[in-house]
């Protein structure tokens, strides 16, 4: 899985999106919470057994920014023949 963010000519994140392969698990969450360099993908505020990569540093400052921005963060699932599903989770980040 990796993280990639728009970012605007100030640097403002604009958008970000998380690319992951096909049928990782992710489809059956609303959530994706972030604490510290740790993911857990959340349903009905519970978490899900879906096993997630570590966050590198620069990667959850940019979630950080997403979820303090209000808005929702786009995930694009990816077979080896190009993108198969794409969709929206909410960003919680535990402080």
């Amino acid at each position: 899985m990796e993280v990639f963010a728009a970012k605007d000519s100030s640097g403002v994140v604009v958008n970000v999106l998380l690319s992951a392969p096909r049928r990782c698990g992710l489809r059956q969450a609303d959530t994706l919470r972030v604490d510290g360099l740790r993911m857990q993908a959340m349903g009905r505020r519970s978490v899900l057994p879906v096993e997630l990569p570590d966050l590198k540093p620069a990667s959850r400052i940019d979630l950080l920014a997403l979820a303090n921005s209000g808005r929702t963060l786009t995930v694009a699932e990816f077979s080896p023949l190009g993108m198969y599903d794409a969709y929206t989770l909410n960003v919680e980040i535990v402080r």
